[in-house]
């Protein structure tokens, strides 16, 4: 309404009021003018803000949220009701520690070594259990979509992520958050709820979230069809570097954040010592086998020249026998080292071919965006 005042209301005052002859007409003069730039002024924030927020704000207003002509916006943040929204400090500290991966984010530029660079990169919830995957529920954002053997690491949705109220007046609000958490929120709250418009990808993949308490029992299928659709329009410049990459193995966090980090671990998997060296069990007792078995061969070799001279005829069978064993051991090792070999070339090859894929790209786009 205020938009089609805005249009049809001149600009002339005078060609639509008569000059006043009196104080009463001059003052309704003034309050039908003042109301006028009031809902002026009201439109234009309203499109200041619709500019403002992202597309899938639109698509956040859940049964649980929506408010009543009688209810007000929550003065505390919704799942966490000690947080004070007026609380800037607090509330953007907490924001801090609750979605930004800060190491991840720190060594963004080489997780190419270790990740597919893709942010679609994720499989659905159904093929996690394909893959034989167990869903552990974290709340550290640092180790959500980090996998390991049988297990992915995932942190649930919080509440109020799903409340249209926290994006529009605290997350996209300068005034809301300090300065300089406010960029680092922002671009973690968008990467990680893009996350899961992979995550859930069926209905299927949603009921396994309910069940497994990843996102609040709140939402529809309906509803989370029309939020995916906007999740998927987010670019990989508006989120954080951390997740313009997808799901990251473990293994090789562990094993490169001695290298680019200088720590001795990115998540201890072991918590206690038996666990940490029963894991070095089944290399060594695989190196002591061959080891023994090719010694054995050799020691056959050598007692071969001092037999009897009745069993004699068997010297030649004896000698090729632990002969052939040791060729056979040493053609196993070989074997294992160069299918190593082949699996870790094939991977960096993979690896490389998709960056510069992702550079050749980024420098073709990069031209019509500007």
């Amino acid at each position: 309404m205020a938009w089609v005042a805005l249009q049809t209301f001149p600009l002339d005052c005078r060609a639509m009021y008569p000059p006043c002859r009196t104080d009463e007409e001059g003052l309704v003069l003034s309050v039908t003018v003042l109301s006028i730039l009031i809902n002026i002024t009201e439109c234009t924030f309203l499109i200041l803000m619709k500019m403002q927020q992202p597309t899938f704000c639109d698509h956040l207003n859940f049964n649980k949220y929506q408010p009543s002509p009688t209810s007000f916006p929550p003065s505390s943040l919704p799942g966490f009701p000690c947080l004070l929204i007026r609380d800037v400090s607090v509330l953007s500290q907490f924001f801090n520690q609750e979605l930004w991966c800060k190491d991840l984010d720190q060594i963004s530029r080489y997780l190419w070594m270790m990740s597919s660079q893709s942010s679609a990169n994720i499989s659905a919830l159904h093929h996690q259990r394909v893959k034989g995957r167990e869903v552990i529920l974290t709340e550290d954002p640092k180790l959500h979509l980090i996998w390991r053997y049988d297990r992915i690491y995932l942190k649930p949705v919080p509440e109020y992520l799903l409340c249209p109220h926290i994006w529009k007046s605290v997350l996209l609000n300068p005034e809301a958050l300090l300065e300089d958490k406010r960029d680092i929120v922002c671009t973690s709250a968008l990467g990680f709820l893009r996350t899961y418009a992979y995550l859930i990808r069926h209905e299927s993949d949603l009921r396994i979230a309910k069940t497994r308490e990843l996102i609040p029992p709140f939402v529809t299928w309906h509803q989370w069809c029309l939020l995916r659709m906007d999740l998927l329009k987010i670019e990989d410049s508006e989120v954080s570097p951390r997740y313009r990459f997808g799901e990251i193995r473990l293994t090789r966090l562990n094993f490169y954040v001695k290298i680019l980090l200088r720590k001795s671990h990115y998540h201890r998997v072991h918590q206690q010592y038996g666990e940490y060296f029963a894991s070095f069990y089944a290399p060594i007792l695989f190196i002591f086998g061959v080891v023994s078995a090719t010694l054995s061969s050799m020691q056959l070799v050598a007692t071969v020249e001092q037999i009897d001279q009745r069993w004699s005829f068997l010297t030649g069978l004896f000698r090729g026998f632990s002969i052939t064993i040791i060729v056979i051991t040493f053609l196993l090792m070989c074997a294992l080292l160069i299918l190593l070999l082949v699996k870790i070339v094939a991977e960096w090859r993979h690896a490389l071919r998709v960056r510069l894929y992702q550079k050749d790209k980024d420098a073709w786009t990069k031209p019509y965006e500007s």
